[in-house]
């Protein structure tokens, strides 16, 4: 998972409780709601865990629903919080999601380096090759290892179906 800070898109109306998720989020973890009384807006007012769902509507598509004893703001906007999953880098011209910019380059050499070792195992040379692939994916391990929340859920997160 990679921190998505925020998404401001969506706005309260009278008597209306459910919400489309925005297109990114794979988990939310909190839902708040905009004080507009100051200039710039702030954020302070959190809703709590117990007054908001995360579920699918009849299409399946993800669905933000309040419950009914929710008082809705009427003209203000909800700020989501959440995290998405990481880009699948398919094009030379993909820009890498910040935060995963080693573990891509370890992995890359590691795969790089397995591959060109892979071609004759019985030289020296390629052994050498091989040694350093093993070391290249043990270092992308590490940082994972050494993040370990950075790249997975939040405690008390939502999962968002479908995503």
């Amino acid at each position: 998972m990679i921190i998505l800070n925020d998404d401001e898109s969506l706005e309260f109306a009278v008597n209306d409780y459910d919400y489309d998720i925005p297109a990114d989020f794979a988990f939310i973890h909190e839902i708040r709601v905009e004080d507009d009384t100051l200039t710039p807006s702030t954020w302070d007012e959190i809703v709590e865990f117990h007054l908001w769902r995360v579920t699918e509507d009849v299409l399946g598509t993800p669905e933000l629903i309040f419950h009914t004893g929710f008082p809705i703001p009427d003209g203000k906007a909800i700020k989501v919080m959440g995290q998405k999953r990481p880009s699948l880098y398919t094009a030379i011209t993909d820009t890498i999601d910040a935060g995963m910019e080693s573990f891509i380059r370890e992995s890359a050499l590691a795969s790089a380096l397995s591959y060109m070792a892979s071609a004759r195992p019985d030289v020296e040379f390629e052994r050498g090759r091989f040694a350093l692939s093993q070391e290249a994916r043990r270092r992308a391990d590490r940082f994972l290892a050494l993040q370990p929340m950075r790249f997975r859920p939040f405690p008390n997160s939502e999962y968002v179906p479908t995503r």
